[in-house]
């Protein structure tokens, strides 16, 4: 591949990725690997605070570089996602003083990403079967919620008076919850208002009295995906717990050192059979058209204990669902 624009650093990262190729490294391992040169590496432990005009002058081509390798072999690593992404935001923002070359690589890469993630997530929603999606969010309602956060975190932030009530009273109804003003404040401010309101006109995840084998393991597809809307992520992963109850489908799948109580076994990657096989296993409910699946550990004989999640993403706010 050749670098975005003439730069010594993203040449160096195209010739090393060249090399290992020539080495007969599949291509995805080895823009896989792009991250752990020395120069990404060094780029990446600067505080996003700290990294300056200096720093996107000696950096930029690297980064851009190893996003777009990474990007185009389907292997995008977080954080290199995330410094490109404030990489594009420094180079094309108003005033920017960079050259024509380096904005246009800037572009390109910004314009793939968003056709990447685009295409990912109708990929994801096309995989949930239609009636396991939740239900359409009222524009209306919407609306009237997001006011309504707004307006009782502002009114508790105050005075406490009448209002207040009322304005709780609306909510719960618009909800059908039982939420104190503090209750609405923080789970607000634990994620955006939009996400939370849309998480709760999406309502409790029902239990779904004929759940396939297959309708189960496609809504682990799209949550493993990794392109669900926050809200979506949180409804899928009560949809899963209510109807496998026990089974701790969220450990499965961000935190499966915890489920099988090995450490060594954090970045174990299950596939999306293996996840709901271990997950009704514990769960003892035999889903329709399950059949056997090969799972390359013994699950352990004790469920995992339970944890405060507080601080772990991604987690739905505790709204007593």
């Amino acid at each position: 591949m050749n670098p975005p624009f003439d730069d010594a650093l993203a040449a160096h990262i195209s010739d090393a990725f060249a090399r290992m190729l020539a080495a007969g490294e599949p291509p995805a391992v080895a823009a896989r690997r792009l991250i752990d040169t020395a120069m990404v590496r060094i780029a990446l432990a600067v505080p996003e605070d700290q990294r300056g005009p200096e720093y996107w002058s000696d950096n930029l081509g690297l980064l851009l570089t190893v996003a777009t390798v990474q990007l185009r072999h389907g292997v995008l690593d977080a954080n290199i996602e995330q410094v490109a992404l404030q990489a594009v935001r420094v180079v094309l923002s108003p005033g920017s003083r960079f050259p024509a070359v380096p904005r246009a690589a800037a572009k390109t890469f910004a314009d793939e990403l968003h056709r990447h993630k685009t295409h990912q997530a109708r990929r994801a929603a096309d995989t949930v079967p239609t009636r396991l999606l939740p239900t359409p969010v009222d524009p209306s309602a919407y609306d009237r919620l997001v006011a309504l956060v707004s307006d009782i975190t502002e009114r508790r932030e105050g005075s406490d008076d009448g209002r207040l009530a009322e304005m709780l009273a609306q909510f719960n109804a618009l909800t059908q919850g039982t939420y104190t003003a503090e209750e609405v404040s923080r789970h607000a401010a634990a994620a955006s208002t939009d996400t939370y309101v849309r998480y709760l006109l999406a309502g409790p995840a029902p239990m779904i009295e004929d759940l396939s084998f297959d309708e189960a393991s496609r809504v682990v597809q799209a949550l493993t995906a990794g392109t669900l809307k926050e809200h979506d992520e949180w409804y899928f992963l009560d949809l899963l717990e209510h109807n496998l109850p026990g089974g701790h489908v969220r450990d499965l799948i961000y935190w499966p050192n915890h489920w099988f109580d090995d450490p060594a076994l954090l970045h174990l990657k299950l596939s999306s059979d293996q996840i709901i096989a271990y997950a009704a296993g514990r769960s003892g409910r035999r889903l329709r058209d399950a059949s056997s699946v090969d799972l390359p550990h013994p699950a352990p004989a004790a469920a995992p204990a339970e944890r405060d999640r507080s601080q772990l993403q991604p987690h739905a706010p505790d709204t007593g669902r």
